[in-house]
Order: structure tokens, then sequence, then C-alpha cells
């Protein structure tokens, strides 16, 4: 930190910041979810073409979120799909420094999904899948609107 005067500096300090995650799966605890709150919410990226869009909903009793990329130019769909695949996985791969317990070059990417997911939607293929110690996810291309997102359940029992 540093205090200006006339241009120059008259004061500076450092801070230590610690930040503390308490969330489940990026700005939601499982528990807290009870279903489609009927609308998605949007996060603006200033820095970037590009804004995430989570809609959060219940199947079978259990909660869980999608993530969606849109497109701010919308000049050229072709090459944002090909870039929101990269951008989706590499957010999850550095928000919680792993990579994919299974991606596309595993056998049992199928199998994996219908035995860890309650939900599948129709029209989508999976493509890798984390699992964290609170959620979850899966990267899937949906077919019907050819975009892909992430889609998330909790990987405890909710009580």
């Amino acid at each position: 930190m540093s205090g200006y005067k006339n241009k120059e500096v008259i004061s500076s300090d450092t801070v230590e910041i610690e930040i503390t995650n308490t969330k489940d799966f990026l700005c939601y605890n499982w528990k807290d979810i009870k279903g489609s709150i009927g609308h998605a919410t949007g996060y603006e990226d200033v820095l970037n073409d590009y804004e995430f869009i989570t809609y959060e909903d219940m199947h079978q009793g259990i909660p869980s979120v999608s993530v969606y990329l849109r497109d701010k130019e919308k000049n050229d769909r072709p090459a944002f799909l090909i870039r929101s695949k990269k951008i989706l996985t590499d957010y999850i791969n550095s928000l919680y420094n792993t990579t994919p317990v299974y991606d596309e070059t595993d056998d049992i990417l199928l199998k994996k999904r219908e035995e860890l997911f309650v939900y599948k939607e129709e029209n989508t293929y999976p493509l890798c899948i984390w699992i964290t110690p609170k959620s979850r996810i899966v990267l899937i291309k949906n077919k019907r609107f050819n975009e892909y997102q992430l889609y998330a359940e909790p990987n405890y029992d909710i009580q």
C-alpha cells in the first residue's frame, strides 16, 4: 500500500491478506441449494471478452450447479467454442490446483460419468472429470446447443 501527495509517495507499507474459501463449489455451498431459482447468475469479467454464468438446480434430491461461458463479442462463434473448452478446463485446473481424474483419453470416461453423477443432461457427452474433496465436476459438450459447459454435484452426502 502506498500513500501519495502531489504525485509523490509519502508513506508505504505492506499488508498480509489471507483468503479463506468456505464454499463447496465456486460461490455455492451444496446444502444451500434447494432447487432452481428460475434464472441464471452472470459474473462480469471486464478484463476478458467472455463472462461466466451459473445456474443452480436440484436433480433427484441432489443439488447441482452448471457453469456456462457467454461470448460478449459474439463475432466468431466457432473460434469461441474452441476457446471455451480451454477456458473452462484451465479455470477448474487453476482453481483447484489439479488436473482431471478422467479425460478424453480414458476408455472408462462414459462409465465414470454414469457412476459419479446423478443427472446426465440429454445430448451431452463428457470430456473430463475432476473430483475434489467437496465436488464432482464434469466438462461436457452439449451437442444440441453446440457449447461446452461445466456441471457439478456434491462429492459427499448432503445432511
